[in-house]
């Protein structure tokens, strides 16, 4: 007789999914997994779509078991944590609801995790969802500035980073035990969305944990659907984004680096901010993006005491490695890349 593998409590944060037509799809392909002791959350957040409601319909409607919950806010990082306070499952799956699951990811990437207890948290190999030949991302990362990157984006799957592989953080797509909350905490409800699983992932590295990619457990990402159409709704979802991207790139460093690192690193990526907007100002003629950079910076310094606290926390509580431990696996200054993928965003 076959062991049986362990409960699972998945967790799908949503943001207008449902008019966006990739909810539905995302939710359809969570029900066909080949996995037995499942149950799945709908954390809506503050939709405007009436995605909540359209699910419970279609739910009561088809007799499906999802559950729907509604947060306070559009905060990726509080939708997760409300999931996981509800939860009873051993391990905590987290979907986009921009993803569409294969039927044995999650039952292989839960044996990897149970075949090695030192396995904090592992992320599904992404693939493009319109071009399924094409990696979305095998691992996500930054350099020591913590400029995002994005293994594998881009390239056609050949086979390349087979097997388990150690990575930086994760993204889009992963799996975590829920035992190591005691260990780390929950979420940071102050990333709101884009770093939040990062600075998960960093915590858990410097607390001793493996962050790692599994390739044959795949989930295809449409990655950007939520703000690449011309609507205003769009427009404000993109703004948002930006917005906490920059912020959570400077939380990430003030939270998590030890001091030596910290000043080497923080006075740099400030005044890459500063000629990134005067760049944006003068030669691209995009102010707003400017005023974001701007606003981000004072958004750290208004927080600063609730960082400073968080950073006691992570530096004198929790860290039980340097930073060696996460230095090792990022990736080469991605400066150039960076902004690279900005400017993609803005198209």
């Amino acid at each position: 007789m076959k062991n049986k593998l362990p409960s699972v409590s998945i967790i799908v944060p949503n943001h207008n999914g449902w008019e966006r037509g990739t909810l539905r799809e995302c939710l359809t392909s969570l029900l066909k997994l080949d996995y037995s002791d499942l149950e799945i959350f709908l954390i809506d957040n503050q939709s405007t779509d009436d995605s909540a409601r359209n699910v419970m319909d279609w739910c009561q409607k088809e007799n499906l078991d999802i559950r729907v919950l509604q947060n306070s806010e559009n905060n990726v990082a509080k939708a997760l944590n409300l999931g996981i306070k509800m939860s009873k499952g051993k391990y905590i799956a987290v979907f986009g609801d921009d993803t569409v699951v294969t039927p044995n990811s999650l039952r292989e990437i839960i044996k990897v995790m149970e075949n090695n207890k030192q396995i904090g948290v592992a992320m599904f190999r992404l693939m493009d969802y319109f071009d399924r030949n094409k990696i979305d991302t095998v691992g996500d990362s930054f350099d020591f500035y913590g400029n995002a990157n994005l293994t594998g984006h881009g390239e056609t799957y050949t086979g390349q980073y087979r097997g388990v592989r150690e990575i930086l953080v994760v993204g889009g797509a992963y799996v975590f035990r829920k035992s190591i909350i005691e260990d780390i905490g929950y979420f940071d409800e102050m990333f709101h969305v884009g770093y939040e699983d990062g600075d998960f992932c960093i915590r858990a590295r410097l607390r001793g944990y493996k962050i790692v990619s599994v390739s044959n457990a795949v989930v295809f990402h449409r990655r950007g659907s939520s703000y690449k159409d011309s609507s205003e709704e769009s427009k404000k979802v993109l703004s948002y984004m930006k917005l906490n991207f920059y912020k959570d790139q400077l939380i990430l460093l003030i939270k998590n680096y030890g001091l030596k690192n910290l000043i080497k690193s923080l006075p740099v990526v400030l005044c890459m901010y500063l000629l990134m907007s005067l760049y944006q100002v003068f030669f691209r003629r995009k102010p707003k993006d400017a005023f974001l950079r701007m606003k981000s910076i004072l958004w750290v310094i208004y927080h600063i005491d609730y960082l400073l606290r968080e950073r006691h926390f992570v530096q004198k509580q929790m860290r039980k490695l340097p930073d060696t431990e996460i230095i090792k696996y990022m990736s080469k200054n991605q400066f150039i890349e960076y902004q690279k993928l900005m400017k993609i965003t803005n198209n």
